[in-house]
């Protein structure tokens, strides 16, 4: 932070940043539930989805989450962060996910938050996608994490099933 600040001051302005960037995704919130002023409240499924969601992870272990959050003028639904807890803390398992549940634009961005800002584990998150998405879904990363308050580095390194690797070129990757 700032060398002028004590240490006690430096966590008032880390505290009250986090408590601006939770004001600012709950008035998000509130701007979408206020959208839903005509219809029937009772019978839309998303309207009753965003009112009883709750933030089930603590801004305080994963701040850059809630950076996410704000400057994507999203919520991090209690489902999303179930998948990427279970995937966070189950090493090399796999989730099946239907469409539209928020895999590439919520979760992937999660997980690589997680693994870039973790100090507990030293590793350098690496995503491995069909060469349909490549383009899109690297512009999209790009835009959401590396152009951001974020600021996380991303590296494109295409890859075909049908290369001839040896020890040499799985050292050099």
């Amino acid at each position: 932070f700032n060398p002028l600040l004590s240490e006690r001051a430096q966590g008032i302005v880390y505290d009250s940043i986090l408590l601006w960037l939770e004001l600012c995704v709950l008035a998000d919130k509130i701007k979408f539930l206020l959208s839903f002023h005509e219809d029937n409240l009772k019978e839309n499924e998303s309207f009753v989805q965003e009112l009883v969601a709750r933030r089930r992870w603590d801004v305080h272990k994963h701040p850059y989450w809630l950076v996410f959050e704000a400057e994507q003028g999203i919520r991090i639904r209690p489902e999303q962060y179930e998948v990427a807890h279970h995937l966070i803390h189950n090493n090399g398992s796999a989730v099946q996910l239907n469409m539209g549940l928020g895999k590439t634009r919520v979760i992937l961005p999660m997980l690589i938050l997680f693994w870039s800002f973790s100090k507990e584990v030293k590793c350098i998150p690496r995503i491995c996608m069909m060469s349909t998405l490549l383009v899109e879904g690297c512009d999209y990363l790009h835009g959401v994490l590396s152009c951001s308050a974020l600021r996380r580095r991303l590296f494109v390194l295409p890859f075909q099933r049908d290369f001839d690797l040896d020890i040499g070129k799985v050292r050099l990757l």
